[in-house]
């Protein structure tokens, strides 16, 4: 059981983030963002035609798709740049690693990440869940250690930036339930947990989903843990799934992790996909191969 009450609410929530459960405040996202922007909408309905192929369908059902170890390409230039970088910051810092020790001009300048961007498979898949065009938000590298810096929430929680975001998680080393294995609750049950709580974007202690969980039949036995050696990708919803990591009691874990969404007004957003963009023109790329990269 993990406990932690300062995180069980979020901090400066606002005024319908107290009162507005969570899904409500996505339906009225939904709307604004299809109203101002009548090309989605249409790519939104053109998609119930087109998308059909198997891991579409699996990532709709549970909100997640598991890759064979190293099966994407660009996945093994990343395991070995990226995480020979973040080894190398922990053997200079030690447990004073920050989470996110390496510039994001650096990440981005990563061949194994222009690789997985272009990657036809892979985009596919993106497009025909998130029924639009989907905007490559972030490219990030975290280190989390038994007795340092952490990466990502240790309780339950679904990321709220948008109705839909997409994370492909791949480790860096090898994860397993004693450093940090990434953990869920697929889709369907997440939706249920959340109908059942009035879920409002909080972080969820380990006794109040046991507790709210027992009500439905949903329990401890139903959340799905990935371990994996390095080189293990997956595909996670992170808005739809319940989840959590960074529960470390020995070791490390190194991971990198890529975000897709459909809302160009997210944080961050910008940057990093105009600085991606420089970086690929400037090396004669055709920007073109990068279907979440066009404006």
């Amino acid at each position: 059981m993990f406990e932690n009450s300062e995180t069980l609410h979020t901090r400066m929530q606002s005024g319908a983030k107290r009162f507005l459960p969570l899904e409500r405040r996505r339906q009225i996202a939904r709307a604004s963002y299809f109203l101002k922007d009548t090309t989605a909408f249409k790519e939104f309905v053109a998609s119930f035609g087109v998308a059909g192929q198997d891991d579409v369908r699996a990532l709709r059902r549970d909100g997640f798709l598991r890759y064979p170890e190293m099966a994407l390409e660009g996945i093994p230039e990343l395991v070995q740049s990226v995480g020979g970088k973040l080894n190398d910051k922990i053997a200079e810092l030690g447990n004073e690693c920050p989470v996110s020790p390496i510039p994001q001009s650096v990440r981005l300048a990563e061949p194994g990440l222009h690789a997985l961007l272009r990657n036809r498979e892979l985009n596919d898949c993106l497009r025909g869940y998130f029924r639009a065009r989907p905007l490559f938000h972030s490219f990030d590298a975290w280190v989390g250690l038994s007795n340092g810096g952490k990466s990502g929430s240790p309780l339950l929680h679904l990321d709220s930036g948008g109705e839909k975001i997409i994370r492909l998680y791949i480790y860096l080393n090898e994860v397993g339930p004693q450093n940090g294995a990434f953990s869920f609750l697929p889709r369907s049950l997440s939706r249920r947990f959340s109908d059942r709580s009035g879920y409002l974007g909080n972080a969820i202690q380990d006794s109040d989903f046991l507790r709210i969980g027992g009500e439905i039949g949903i329990g401890w036995d139903d959340i799905r843990q990935v371990s994996g050696p390095a080189g293990t990708g997956f595909l996670i919803d992170t808005a739809q799934c319940f989840h959590f990591g960074s529960r470390i009691s020995v070791d490390r874990r190194l991971t990198i992790i890529l975000t897709w969404m459909i809302n160009p007004d997210a944080h961050e957003a910008h940057a990093a996909r105009s600085d991606l963009r420089q970086i690929l023109s400037a090396a004669g790329e055709n920007l073109d191969d990068y279907p979440s990269l066009i404006e």
